[in-house]
């Protein structure tokens, strides 16, 4: 019995934190796929529309955000104002993230940036340049 409450106490605090993270991330104003890609592609030329849009997708699904609510122009200080952290779920998607990024460069071969991407599309950036890098 103790077992099934505290599996209920913990299946509560995951829903009240997915609900909390949905209220503050309507405020981020959403973005159209277009304006995303023309937004990107003003700073880093001659990237495919596809590539863009596919990386931004999967960074929001690591995230556990909405895709329309990225903007590459935001930092990721900026983004996790945004968010929840009641529970520590952003550190540990970017925590993730910085996990993944960094196998996938060693995976591929490519050196890794000497620095922290500062924002969303340079993120975008580095992961198709590691990804086209042997193209």
């Amino acid at each position: 019995m103790p077992q099934l409450i505290a599996l209920c106490v913990g299946l509560c605090l995951v829903l009240l934190s997915l609900i909390l993270v949905r209220r503050k991330v309507k405020k981020l104003p959403d973005l159209s796929d277009d304006v995303f890609v023309k937004k990107f592609n003003d700073i880093y030329k001659g990237v495919s529309k596809e590539a863009v849009l596919r990386e931004r997708d999967s960074l929001a699904s690591q995230l556990g955000i909405p895709c329309q609510k990225l903007d590459p122009s935001y930092t990721f200080d900026e983004l996790s104002k945004h968010l929840d952290d009641s529970f520590g779920s952003y550190q540990l998607a970017i925590g993730d993230l910085e996990s993944t990024t960094s196998e996938l460069f060693e995976k591929l071969g490519v050196k890794k940036p000497y620095k922290s991407p500062s924002n969303i599309g340079e993120f975008i950036y580095e992961i198709i340049r590691a990804k086209t890098a042997g193209d």
